[in-house]
Order: C-alpha cells, then sequence, then structure tokens
C-alpha cells in the first residue's frame, strides 16, 4: 500500500503527538520476547551489505513495476 500511495502522489495529514496517542507498555504477564534469527542482526559487514543491497533493489522494483491505480 504504502508504494501505491507513493507512485500515485498521495496526499497525508501527519498528527504532531503520535507518542502521546498510546501508551506501549510491556508488562511482567506480557513481556517483549520477539527474537530475530541471527542473519538478521548479524554485525558482519559481509551480510549487512547483503541486505541493503537486497532492501534498494527489492525496493525500487517494487516502486517502478507496481500498477498504477485509477
Amino acid at each position: 500500500m504504502a508504494i501505491s500511495f507513493l507512485k500515485n502522489k498521495g496526499k497525508a495529514m501527519f498528527y504532531e503527538d503520535y507518542k502521546g496517542l498510546f501508551d506501549q507498555i510491556n508488562s511482567g504477564d506480557e513481556p517483549s520476547t520477539m527474537k530475530r534469527s541471527d542473519l538478521r542482526q548479524s554485525p558482519n559487514f559481509v551480510i549487512s551489505f547483503v541486505r541493503g543491497v537486497y532492501r534498494a533493489i527489492k525496493h525500487n522494483l517494487d516502486f517502478f513495476t507496481a500498477k498504477k491505480i485509477k
């Protein structure tokens, strides 16, 4: 949807106090326990470089090949 929004030159409003709108609190009953795979968190230069190239190619392909909504 974001690619479609950008491609169709969408306009939006920005809410100034977005941080005050919701309180994100993780209690002891419901802790934040999400873990990512080692490749996503790896500080290895080669892996991070490949991730960056992949993201750039994927974003540009999605942006330029998305169908324009009328």
